[in-house]
């Protein structure tokens, strides 16, 4: 886990330090110390940086400082701290206002306190705790990607920094696919922060680490049900649309296993359903490993040359008969299977005749060279899409 503001202030340091508006932003990252004197200059600023001032530089009071402000949640930070004194003489009303509507954080510090005291305080702790959390974080990729790592040693490890390693664990993995617009490490950061922000709302205490464009939650199973996996699956999915435009994420949960050394098993769950889900026009209804059905089979044999003929010799002309036509049939095909085979409802599905429906259908037939009221053709047509989602 990262460093938080609501970790911070508790040390003895930053006593001084008294938090005025946002508290609802306390669960954010902090990643370092910033101190900046000059309105004009907030571009040098860095996402999760703490922000101190003194306001020594801000020509036009206290119109300079809110518009500071303003820009510094814009970008990203993790809060500020003002230095009340000669330049900042009380914190005015509508900065406070500000904070506590967009939860950003607003700290006032005397100005007796000395702030490289302070920024020196949260810098070393910074350091150690990315240190401890670096540890943890090799700990667990060895449990997972590693199958011969005598795992003893790191499970009395993270046992010493306070996981119950005896619990029932499984592994939320959420990739962030390549067809999405923005696939950089920064781009990668600010989504793991964001899910990490909302699944401390949820959960306590919780492992995760970035591997490539992947982003590795390791959740311990919970005894309520008010969030379900699926539940928090799909908020998740929502901010990310909203707040990452143009951002393609799936989201894959593994089983619960006893152990955090069996999160490897979870890892390999979350994994296949991932890999199936990205592959599906409408993925949002597979998210766990349990709704893959007929896909756990399939997934394993996803190498199998027998696997792949099937699929040849029962979809791809259909598949290439939409290529060279530009017809959809392969689309109306999937929504006449999912409509149990129902010409009416894929009529008001998707907006067509229903004499249009039944043209096309006998069409696909021919073309398919099958018989879709036949239930042993109709399960090849199937179990063949199915095949397409994998290989």
């Amino acid at each position: 886990m990262s460093v938080t503001l609501g970790q911070l202030i508790n040390l003895s340091q930053l006593a001084n330090m008294k938090l005025i508006a946002g508290s609802q932003g306390l669960k954010g990252d902090v990643r370092w110390t910033h101190i900046l004197e000059d309105e004009n200059i907030t571009s040098f600023v860095e996402d999760g940086e703490l922000i101190f001032t003194t306001g020594v530089g801000f020509k036009h009071g206290k119109d300079s400082l809110f518009n500071m402000v303003e820009r510094l949640y814009h970008k990203n930070t993790s809060g500020i701290v003002l230095n009340v004194g000669p330049y900042i003489p009380q914190i005015p009303a509508e900065i406070i206002a500000f904070g506590e509507a967009k939860g950003f954080p607003i700290f006032q510090l005397p100005w007796e306190s000395r702030i490289a005291d302070i920024t020196r305080a949260i810098c070393e702790y910074i350091i150690k705790d990315n240190d401890r959390e670096k540890s943890i974080e090799d700990i667990i990729k060895n449990i997972i990607f590693l199958k011969d790592l005598d795992k003893e040693k790191g499970l009395m490890k993270l046992e010493r920094c306070g996981y119950n390693t005896r619990h029932n664990f499984c592994v939320m993995l959420a990739e962030v696919s390549e067809d999405s617009q923005y696939i950089k490490e920064e781009h990668i950061y600010n989504i793991y922060k964001f899910i990490k922000f909302r699944l401390s709302i949820v959960y306590e205490k919780f492992l995760s680490f970035v591997q490539d464009n992947k982003i590795i939650f390791i959740l311990p199973q919970r005894k309520d049900e008010i969030f379900s996996d699926k539940g928090i699956a799909q908020e998740i999915i929502d901010g990310v649309n909203t707040k990452f435009k143009d951002t393609v994420l799936n989201i894959g949960f593994g089983r619960y296993y006893l152990g955090i050394d069996n999160m490897d098993q979870s890892y390999k769950d979350a994994l296949k359903v991932v890999q199936v889900s990205s592959r599906r026009e409408n993925n949002i209804d597979i998210w766990e490993y349990d709704d893959l059905g007929v896909y756990k089979l399939l997934i394993n044999l996803k190498e199998s040359a027998e696997l792949k003929e099937f699929y040849e010799e029962t979809l791809l002309k259909l598949d290439e008969y939409d290529a060279i036509h530009s017809t959809n049939y392969i689309e109306i095909l999937k929504c006449f299977l999912s409509e149990n085979r129902s010409i009416n409802e894929v009529s008001k599905k998707m907006y067509l005749h229903r004499n249009t429906v039944a043209y096309k259908i006998k069409r696909i037939e021919e073309i398919l060279q099958c018989d879709l009221s036949s239930l042993n053709d109709t399960f090849k047509v199937m179990l063949s899409i199915m095949i397409k989602d994998i290989v």
